[in-house]
């Protein structure tokens, strides 16, 4: 099952952006570029809705994360997402919302 991926910045949580065409595959991951805002970075989730998650206190708000999904199904249904936030090239966070 595909489903349409958007994105929303902590800052602006009422403004989400779509992922041109994206969607989030039941295998592989899915990434968009979130700005970190109060030591958080938000992604809104098919089913889930907005998520978001902690990053370390060390990254200033306003710093740009590549925020990874990866989708969770039971059979042909989505059952949860596990979201990874990378700045610089390095994993700085990862939570998992629903059933994973």
């Amino acid at each position: 099952m595909r489903l349409p991926v958007y994105a929303a910045t902590a800052a602006g949580r009422g403004a989400m952006t779509s992922l041109d065409g994206g969607v989030l595959p039941s295998s592989g991951d899915t990434c968009i570029t979130a700005t970190i805002s109060n030591g958080q970075a938000c992604i809104n989730l098919p089913i889930l809705g907005q998520k978001c998650i902690s990053v370390p206190s060390w990254i200033p708000s306003g710093t740009l994360a590549s925020l990874c999904a990866k989708l969770c199904t039971t059979g042909p249904l989505p059952t949860g997402a596990c979201v990874t936030a990378t700045v610089a090239g390095k994993q700085v966070a990862s939570e998992c919302f629903g059933r994973c």
